[in-house]
């Protein structure tokens, strides 16, 4: 005995969600800015499964910043009344169930998949139909770069939803898409979703509770206000780069071809390589170009830096950079110098005090806000561990995304820092040679 089964499975939109909704009807690509609790997710799985069975057959992915975390928003998590999520896919449409890699696969073999854009290498070359990309704003940008071809190519949709993290690739994304006519863009506060979320009683509790434990209104404001006009929380070097903003050291850096460049590398194994390009003009650290990628051996950045135009001095690389590979039985010093690129070493230091350098020279840094958009991005973001337990920033940095352009600067600080000190007697510099003998 067969029975009628209706999607979305025992879900009824919120009015706020109606207008997202039937804009995905005729729309590829949406992004939406909706504050905490509005029920991004809850929407973001039930298209999906629309999708997978009304639509066309394939793989829908649902992308988080990392396997974890969506293991836990969706896997895991259950509604506030205790349902679990998974429980909006009628279990009669379930083929398989695969815990391992969170997946579910659908009688007419359609797939839903729980995947981390932090190995956006593992992502490379599938043919996906749908994705929804969650908590845009803490996920690697190149993320939706290394997707976009295979959507592309499928004819298929893509989401991004978030709340905002300062102005980042997220909001970057979102003030393009407001001016696209392809697109559907809206950003959604409390006071767009009372009282069907929260009242106003509940949020001005909030509020005074984020006012008791000493949090900045700032931070309430982009939670429930979805402001983009906050730092990001635990940043190391938000303040410097606002500075620089606010004295216009971050605009049009044209390469000068009198001088020569140099280059600091964060080479990364399974990880992501990133490269800084600068030169020196007086008293001026230009930084004149970035580049990052990941997936690729040393020999490919090393073509990439000798394909641009520039002259060099040196290239600069930590002390890692000599440990032998277990392949060859070479360092990447070697490979490199074979390679044509003879690599200077920057002085091994702590990194609590490399941070500190980085901190003391951005105020001498003028960056090239197109060539450098990317790198921008990684120093914004570059922020402290945080302690759930304790409620607090830890003393040592969180890795993600933004790890390896930030460690690539901390070491172009180090490098030049030492290198001014040795060369001038500049009181400020005098400060930088005592503190990294």
């Amino acid at each position: 005995m067969s029975r009628e089964i209706s999607l979305p499975f025992n879900w009824s939109l919120r009015d706020y969600q109606k207008p997202l909704w039937k804009a995905l009807l005729t729309k590829k690509r949406a992004i939406y800015v909706w504050h905490r609790r509005a029920g991004k997710d809850i929407l973001a799985l039930n298209k999906i499964v629309c999708s997978a069975i009304f639509g066309h057959v394939g793989t829908y992915w649902h992308v988080f910043p990392n396997y974890s975390q969506g293991k836990k928003a969706i896997w895991q998590e259950s509604t506030i009344d205790g349902r679990p999520y998974l429980d909006f896919i009628p279990k009669v449409l379930i083929k398989s169930k695969n815990e391992q890699e969170l997946k579910v696969t659908f009688y007419n073999n359609s797939v839903y998949q729980i995947v981390g854009s932090d190995n956006v290498d593992a992502l490379r070359g599938a043919g996906v139909k749908g994705v929804v990309f969650s908590e845009y704003a803490e996920q690697r940008p190149t993320a939706w770069e290394v997707i976009q071809p295979m959507i592309m190519a499928t004819n298929g949709w893509a989401m991004f939803n978030f709340t905002p993290k300062g102005q980042n690739h997220a909001y970057e994304l979102f003030e393009m898409a407001k001016n696209d006519p392809s697109w559907y863009a809206e950003i959604l506060t409390v006071e767009n979703t009372m009282p069907q979320v929260f009242t106003k009683e509940q949020i001005e509790q909030v509020k005074q509770e984020y006012i008791a434990r000493g949090k900045s209104l700032d931070l309430f404001n982009q939670e429930y206000y979805c402001s983009f006009h906050n730092a990001i929380e635990g940043s190391y070097y938000s303040q410097q780069l606002k500075q620089a903003e606010t004295e216009n050291r971050i605009g049009n850096i044209p390469y000068e071809p009198a001088m020569p460049v140099s280059t600091w590398w964060d080479l990364g194994v399974n990880d992501t390589t990133a490269i800084w390009f600068t030169q020196i003009v007086g008293k001026e650290i230009r930084i004149i170009d970035y580049h990052e990628d990941s997936g690729f051996g040393l020999n490919h950045y090393i073509k990439i830096v000798k394909e641009k135009p520039y002259i060099y001095e040196s290239h600069n690389a930590p002390h890692d950079i000599r440990v032998r590979e277990f392949t060859n039985g070479k360092s990447r010093l070697e490979t490199a110098y074979e390679l044509g690129i003879s690599f200077d070493l920057v002085p091994n230091i702590p990194v609590e005090d490399g941070i500190n350098a980085t901190r003391m020279i951005l105020g001498k840094c003028w960056f090239d806000k197109s060539k450098c958009q990317r790198g921008l991005l990684a120093l914004r973001n570059y922020k402290k561990q945080f302690d759930e337990l304790k409620n607090t920033f830890k003393n040592k940095p969180l890795h993600d995304w933004s790890s390896n352009g930030a460690d690539a600067f901390r070491y172009l600080s180090i490098g030049i820092g030492n290198r001014m000190a040795s060369s001038s007697q500049e009181p400020e510099v005098a400060i930088f040679k005592t503190q990294w003998r």
